[in-house]
């Protein structure tokens, strides 16, 4: 079989170059020189490749006099002299070696409280931690230096980059997938909600307990604000779906119309009530009026059409990982990491937050009403 040829290609991420020649490994090329051997048997007696001791070889030549004639050799001391002066002009000095205090707070709030880099730099400079000011590129490349305490499971998508959502992805759906009966379709959806110009427009989802729980919750998601809304559910009927929605209503009050125009929906059973969903229980402003224009359901298989629920789901997991039973969730457990997605940091808007633009957006319509 041939052998193939080339050098292999370096890893990424921490450990992605071989250790340096320490200067012990020097004086073995030393003695093994005067004793003869050639640099192929040396790399194979100090487990290191050919390349690595002739360049070794070569960064310690040094011309020396013996018996009057000059003669050169590979000194340890000359190696080591120049090994030390290259790494001294190898690039700056990491900006934030000093301040282990801003550092730490850092790796804290990304470790423990499940921040982004991005999120935990911006969540520091908040509340005063960041003592030294650095960039999220920075941090990331301290991460893969190893420098920080970060790793890769720390990272909700790891070290590899995420794939850009196709925002034409319904229509490049498979032909012999169709849409479920109770509703709309997406395909008869506006063109004009996948732009996410126009608030009010949310996606609907049910995260499901693990085998032994009967419990739910029912997440809610803006389009353009990425504002997320979730609801305890004691099991997936319809009804208990319906009365959910009602629970929600209440609490945002007379403008629920206002706020929510449609919701997108996969095509699980709980949801096909697409009536009872539109239709207000309660006595608001309008009993048994519309509450939510139009409803619409994905296609089977395709959960990129629901792009941003998915995504907040994925938040929400952070907290309650697969295997959680939400029988025994409290309510206020559900609250607080609502509230935190809610005030997460987000690099989409230059580090505002989901909560601050749905408020401007509810102030927006109410200055509409009274003008």
């Amino acid at each position: 079989m041939a052998r193939k040829r080339g050098r292999p290609r370096k890893k990424r991420g921490p450990g992605r170059t071989t250790p340096d020649v320490t200067y012990e490994e020097r004086l073995q090329i030393k003695i093994l020189l005067r004793a003869g051997h050639t640099p192929r048997e040396i790399a194979s007696l100090i487990n290191r490749s050919r390349s690595c001791v002739y360049l070794e070889i070569m960064r310690g030549r040094c011309s020396q006099i013996e018996k009057g004639m000059p003669v050169v050799r590979y000194e340890p001391e000359t190696a080591q002299r120049s090994h030390d002066i290259a790494q001294s002009r190898k690039g700056r000095d990491l900006k934030i070696a000093s301040d282990h205090e801003t550092m730490n707070a850092l790796d804290r709030l990304v470790i423990d409280g499940h921040y982004s880099p991005y999120a935990a730099i911006e969540v520091a400079r908040a509340r005063g931690e960041l003592k030294t000011p650095i960039s999220t590129t920075t941090y990331y490349r301290y991460i893969h230096k190893g420098v920080s305490r970060v790793e890769e499971k720390h990272l909700r998508y790891g070290f590899e980059p995420r794939k850009k959502d196709d925002k034409e992805a319904f229509n490049k759906r498979p032909a012999h997938l169709k849409s479920r009966t109770g509703g709309e379709s997406i395909a008869k959806r506006p063109k004009h909600i996948l732009s996410r110009n126009e608030f009010g427009h949310w996606e609907g989802d049910l995260i499901v307990s693990a085998r032994g729980g009967r419990a739910a919750v029912l997440t809610l998601v803006e389009r353009k604000t990425r504002k997320l809304i979730t609801e305890k559910v004691e099991d997936r009927a319809q009804a208990t779906i319906l009365a959910a929605f009602d629970r929600i209503e209440k609490r945002v009050g007379a403008g629920f119309s206002d706020a929510f125009k449609s919701i997108t929906f996969d095509n699980g059973a709980e949801f096909l009530d697409a009536v009872g969903i539109q239709h207000s229980c309660i006595d608001l402003h309008d009993p048994g009026g519309t509450r939510v224009k139009s409803v619409y359901y994905a296609h089977p298989f395709c959960s990129s059409e629901r792009g941003s629920n998915e995504n907040i789901n994925g938040f929400l997991r952070r907290v309650f990982p697969k295997g959680t039973i939400f029988d025994a969730v409290p309510a206020e457990r559900l609250a607080q990491a609502t509230s935190w997605i809610n005030s997460y940091p987000r690099r989409l808007f230059k580090g505002s937050n989901a909560d601050a633009l749905f408020e401007r957006e509810l102030a927006l319509i109410e200055a509409e009403k009274t003008a």
